[in-house]
């Protein structure tokens, strides 16, 4: 599935069609804040010393490079079905404990899988296939981190939680 809307012709362009501008933050405000915040709380869940993560619709690899900075062990591979997006976060992540590639190309077991703003773009058809892909990814007891929504909502990191 190669989605049309992922056909952007630079680096920003394509970091904006994942990141816009929402619910009163920009898109600066986000990428800066949001990112960060997102990897915290998904890091929050890994209980292995060097976990293998799956970042499925890793989109520019915005998540995948800021989850590795923040846990110095965890390996990550990135999945999007968008030869485009895959190519920025080889770029973007550059670090040699991260491999992006398509879906069907990654190998499990994973110890944590998440799957942020991803989901809401398969087409209904695909979806049940999607699923179960994840599911035979993942460890036996491993974690599953799923966020989604109709419309894109940002995080919110000025309330207290």
């Amino acid at each position: 599935m190669n989605h049309p809307l992922f056909k952007e012709r630079s680096f920003r362009e394509a970091c904006q069609s994942v990141v816009g501008p929402c619910n009163g933050y920009t898109y600066q405000e986000r990428w800066e804040q949001e990112t960060p915040d997102f990897a915290r709380a998904i890091l929050k869940h890994v209980h292995e010393d060097a976990p293998r993560i799956l970042d499925y619709g890793c989109g520019v690899g915005r998540l995948a490079k800021e989850v590795i900075l923040q846990h110095p062990r965890a390996t990550v591979v990135g999945v999007d079905e968008s030869p485009v997006q895959l190519q920025h976060a080889r770029d973007y992540v550059d670090d040699s404990r991260f491999r992006a590639c398509f879906p069907h190309e990654s190998e499990g077991p994973f110890d944590l899988i998440y799957c942020v703003y991803v989901l809401q773009h398969i087409p209904a058809l695909d979806l049940r296939g999607a699923i179960a892909r994840i599911h035979h990814r993942l460890k036996p007891g491993g974690t599953l981190i799923y966020c989604s929504s109709d419309t894109r909502m940002s995080v919110r990191w000025d309330s207290a939680s």
